[in-house]
């Protein structure tokens, strides 16, 4: 009983240090010491001015979009509900991606607006990292079938 207790502690032990060794690892590659903004290589070269700039830009974008990205949300759930029926209402259905469509192609419009002010702030800044990195509704960005949201 006491070489079972003892192979356990030592199993226990091994596991902590193995465990405990990758998060330490992971945390040097990905967050020690790069303002909280993932990997440090992405922003290290990045006054804090032009970081100022880019959130302000960022939450800027985020609050004028409130309202198309909501209407996206709420089109796409109806149209995701019209779909439900089992008596399909074809019309609504053609209206409301139609309607979406739109809202889609505004947002689009609005975004690449932000993406133009956010290269101006910083050339550095690349495209895939903050660029309006809001991830839309969802919080998974891409699409999540009919109801999901394509934020960026």
């Amino acid at each position: 009983m006491k070489c079972l207790k003892g192979i356990m502690a030592a199993v226990l032990v091994v596991a902590i240090s193995l465990t405990a060794g990758q998060a330490l690892a992971w945390r040097g590659h990905h967050g020690g010491g790069n303002r909280g903004y993932g990997c440090s290589g992405y922003y290290s070269n990045i006054s804090d001015e032009e970081l100022n700039a880019i959130n302000a830009e960022r939450d800027a974008f985020y609050t004028g979009t409130e309202e198309l990205r909501q209407s996206i949300y709420e089109k796409r759930t109806e149209l995701r509900d019209e779909f439900a029926l089992t008596d399909l209402d074809v019309e609504k259905i053609r209206a409301l991606q139609t309607e979406i469509s739109d809202l889609d192609s505004q947002f689009g419009q609005q975004r690449v607006e932000h993406m133009i002010r956010m290269h101006q702030i910083s050339p550095d800044f690349g495209i895939g990292y903050g660029m309006g990195g809001y991830r839309g509704m969802d919080g998974m960005g891409g699409y999540r079938g009919m109801g999901g949201y394509r934020g960026w």
